[in-house]
């Protein structure tokens, strides 16, 4: 990009009302990078011809081989709308499930999104996500029904079969909608943004007539939405406001020129069918089904004042011709760039309603500030408030590079968005990250363009940037700001968590530092990537499914330490919890009375009574949905304390709240410490005594519960509540001496009651054809799915089959499918919640019953004892061995 030209996108920005910042999201594969290219080629960077083929926005080798976006990637682009320039700034983000929070990145920038669907896919999973994810950010929407073109020629659906199919997909789309901003309204958490929105049909809805949907096909280059046709038929129909009746079941009266609601003759088409899908179907039959008939295609092509030279190429073929044709006649790239400068909010729209929501201690921040976000205020001498949302790794960008060679800070910049003021060079701001504040300096201002970086004089408010310099300061995100005392910005919240886990370490022992300094960048740059060290000394890395562990190893080998990386097969998390009766591997909700542990340490100088206890019913069921398990910890917190305190059963134990949960390193899980002295003279004491001894205790608790007595896991779902306490300061007793003794009496209470583990549970979508039905059944049974429901495809031989799946079970799945079904199958995995292993993997035949059933050992272990032996070994924990034919000899078989 020239420097004209980057002066020139620097001079747009300084119109925050004049700038869109919008993300392209939608399910794999269902053409965003194709989408996007047709953009950039509309600003001269790419040819038109080439829309699809080069995926510019794919900077990484690996993103060009596999045929998928893994990173966010932004650039700077040029449009005129009613004689107005805009200045849009273009995010194409990941459509995988393993890399939604590069979605999660996008959205926390940008102001609006671009949904796009497949047509012939329909809704998915993903698609839904992606809506709830862009509705709780408080993000405009515009709907991009792509892949029109195989309805008409793949699936030869008639004009108004192809109407009902794209209106059941509208549909789809605004239930899941109203299904969301209903769960929104219950919950606490984005009350705020819920009620900013207020009813999704205000604003939200899709709906052709309000302009937010338009109909394309970007591999024939074409797009279009109602106003298109409303402004050609308006003058020649003589009907003023067109548009309203071009979606739904209106019909035209002929004679009197007036709409009607039903149909006025048998078989009469809708209008939307008559006056808009008519006319593309035709124009695929006269160029494609029909035999090369010059005369139809001239006339054809003169009636929509296309010029012959631009279509009528000798060497081109048919699909090309009528390509040519289209992408004339219906742009694709002014389309839909119109409807985003039309539809979508400016920075200084989306800030007024969405300012609250991203910074929740707005009402604290000082008043020149409050005032600066809320109108978007661009004048320098506003202050300068910007977001960081993650790092991004310069190598793959053609042009700048920011500082040395090689893996060091110096060639991360950040990805960030300026909400007020200007940021310059050389510019001190508060760098507010990780619970530190530093004073530093920018070194560099960057305005991206895809695959390169410019470098840029200033960003101004609601503006796109890159900002180098001030790694060393951040991470994963920061809050930038030129004036102390600025609250900081939300921190971003994660589809899921890591579930994918695996060990590394160098092939060389040698390079074992170069590993823990990639390690620490590979930390920085991956918002949903986890590191940590075992306390064995292994460094685990935890990623969101298969494919994401494969691209942080490669990022780790060919970037962040330059060394050859050895990493173990992929682990899986796991949770320790405890049941409520049950026997046998069953759980059942028996009460039973609490089985009370005390522990005496140094003589009597420490002492504690507690048990341990799980928690409700209404608890478990917040916990196991990972999905609604996404507010802040003390959110989550306080709603568990609201149910333990409306329950009779609880109401007790949480008189003095919740004085501590954990795991801290982890979130909220659910394991959570509580106090019942009573109400006698001495529970004061106790009480004061606990206070003073609050942190030891504490951070007893907290170690175990970030590892679980069964095999070192974390806890889930279980209270610990202290009934007495007794300490002897005069032995000379210190924090650390009791810190070991809390520990181990919160895991031998545990361990009074019947154990379970806590398993991750996938949300599995496998999409093929009916010929591959029986070969995916099969698959699936092996690994413990639960079939949920199998959907066809409407006008085609697909169809989906929807299951839950262990995600110890979905390691190559994906292979086992593809070689099963000769390619004709995919699958989709979604994190979906936690579910507690329904089998005690400690159990023995002891009862005649049991021995008369089972025998007196078992035959075959249980799932629940398979699993447990499997984590134990892996972490070479102690284990029950049985030796078999003790008196049998041994011997070698050598120079027999």
């Amino acid at each position: 990009m020239s420097l004209e030209t980057t002066a020139y996108l620097q001079h747009l920005s300084e119109r925050p009302e004049r700038t869109r910042n919008f993300c392209m999201v939608a399910h794999v594969d269902h053409g965003k990078t194709t989408l996007s290219d047709y953009l950039v080629a509309s600003n001269g960077i790419l040819s038109p011809q080439l829309a699809g083929e080069v995926r510019l926005l794919d900077s990484r080798p690996d993103e060009q081989e596999r045929c998928i976006t893994m990173k966010a990637s932004s650039i700077a682009l040029r449009h005129t709308y009613k004689g107005v320039e805009h200045l849009l700034n273009l995010v194409d983000s990941p459509g995988h499930i393993d890399f939604s929070c590069e979605v999660s990145t996008a959205m926390r920038l940008c102001d609006g999104a671009v949904v796009i669907v497949d047509v012939v896919d329909g809704v998915t999973q993903q698609t839904s996500s992606i809506l709830r994810h862009a509705y709780r950010e408080g993000l405009s929407m515009c709907l991009v029904l792509n892949k029109v073109d195989l309805l008409i020629a793949v699936q030869q659906l008639s004009p108004e079969e192809a109407y009902y199919r794209m209106r059941s997909i509208i549909e789809t789309c605004n239930a899941a909608l109203a299904g969301f901003a209903n769960q929104l309204k219950i919950q606490e958490e984005d009350s705020a943004l819920s009620q900013d929105r207020g009813d999704p049909s205000d604003d939200v809805w899709f709906c052709p007539t309000k302009g937010n949907v338009l109909f394309c096909s970007c591999y024939d280059g074409w797009a279009f939405g109602t106003s298109f046709f409303a402004s050609l038929y308006e003058e020649k129909l003589g009907i003023s406001n067109l548009q309203t009746y071009l979606w739904g079941e209106y019909y035209l009266d002929n004679k009197t020129k007036t709409i009607e609601t039903s149909p006025l003759r048998a078989g009469q088409q809708p209008l939307v069918v008559q006056l808009m899908l008519e006319p593309i179907w035709q124009l695929y039959k006269t160029f494609l089904e029909e035999e090369d008939n010059l005369e139809q295609q001239l006339r054809m092509a003169a009636k929509l004042g296309v010029p012959e030279r631009v279509w009528n190429n000798p060497r081109r073929e048919k699909r090309g011709k009528l390509k040519a044709l289209l992408s004339y006649w219906l742009p694709v790239a002014k389309s839909v760039l119109s409807t985003i400068c039309e539809k979508l909010d400016s920075p200084v729209e989306a800030q007024r309603r969405r300012i609250r929501f991203l910074m929740p201690k707005f009402d604290e921040a000082p008043a020149s500030v409050q005032e600066a976000l809320m109108e978007c205020s661009p004048s320098p001498d506003a202050p300068c408030i910007v977001y960081v949302c993650k790092l991004i790794d310069t190598q793959f960008l053609v042009g700048t590079i920011i500082g040395q060679e090689g893996c060091s800070d110096d060639a991360f910049i950040g990805f960030a968005r300026v909400y007020s003021g200007r940021l310059q060079p050389g510019k001190t701001v508060y760098v507010q990250s990780d619970d530190k504040i530093v004073e530093a300096v920018v070194r560099k201002v960057f305005l991206f363009r895809g695959t390169g970086l410019d470098e840029a004089a200033e960003a101004c408010s609601g503006t796109l940037c890159g900002i180098g310099g001030l790694t060393p300061y951040i991470t994963k995100y920061a809050t930038l700001s030129s004036l102390e005392g600025v609250p900081p910005f939300k921190p971003l919240v994660l589809p899921s968590t890591s579930i994918v886990r695996a060990s590394v370490f160098p092939k060389d022992p040698k390079d074992l530092f170069q590993l823990v300094q990639g390690l620490r960048l590979l930390y920085k740059v991956d918002p949903q990537v986890e590191v940590s060290i075992l306390p064995t000394g292994e460094h685990v890395i935890g990623t969101a499914g298969e494919v994401h562990l494969e691209r942080c190893i490669k990022d780790l080998v060919d970037t962040f330490a330059r060394v050859e990386v050895v990493a173990s097969e992929p682990l899986v998390s796991f949770r320790e919890t405890i049941v409520v009766g049950g026997s046998g591997g069953s759980i059942s909700n028996i009460s039973t009375k609490p089985k009370l542990h005390t522990v005496s340490a140094l003589d009597g100088a420490f002492s504690m009574t507690l048990y341990a206890r799980c928690l409700p019913s209404e608890v478990l069921e917040i916990l196991k949905d990972d999905d609604r398990n996404h507010g802040s910890n003390p959110q989550l917190c306080r709603q568990v304390k609201t149910i333990l305190a409306e329950n009779k059963r609880w109401s007790a134990e949480v008189q003095h709240g919740i004085v501590a949960w954990g795991p801290t390193k982890l979130g909220f899980l659910g394991a959570i410490l509580l106090l019942h002295f009573g109400n006698d003279d001495a529970a004061a004491e106790k009480l004061q005594l606990f206070n003073t001894w609050k942190d030891s205790i504490t951070a007893g608790f907290q170690a175990a519960a970030e590892s679980g007595p069964m095999a070192q896991e974390p806890m889930f779902n279980i209270a610990f509540v202290i009934t007495d306490l007794s300490i002897d300061t005069s032995t000379g007793l210190t924090g650390g001496m009791v810190i070991p003794c809390v520990r181990d009496a919160c895991r031998t209470a545990m361990e009074l009651h019947p154990r379970r583990l806590v398993e991750p549970v996938y949300e599995c979508t496998v999409y093929s054809s009916g010929s591959t039905h029986g070969k995916i059944y099969s698959a699936l049974s092996r690994r413990r799915s639960e079939i949920l429901e199998e959907v066809p495809n409407e006008g085609s031989d697909l169809f989906y089959i929807r299951c839950l799946l262990p995600a110890v079970e979905a390691f190559g799945l994906q292979d086992e499918l593809r070689v099963a079904t000769q390619g004709a199958s995919t699958a989709q995995l979604q994190m979906s919640h936690w579910n507690i292993v329904d089998a005690d993997p400690y159990f023995t035949p002891t009862t005649k019953e049991e021995l008369e059933e089972h025998g007196a050992e078992l035959a075959t272990k249980n799932i629940a004892e398979q699993l447990l032996e499997r984590i134990r070994r892996r972490k070479g924990l102690y284990r029950e061995r049985v030796v078999e034919s003790a008196e049998k000899q041994k011997f070698s078989l050598k120079g027999a």
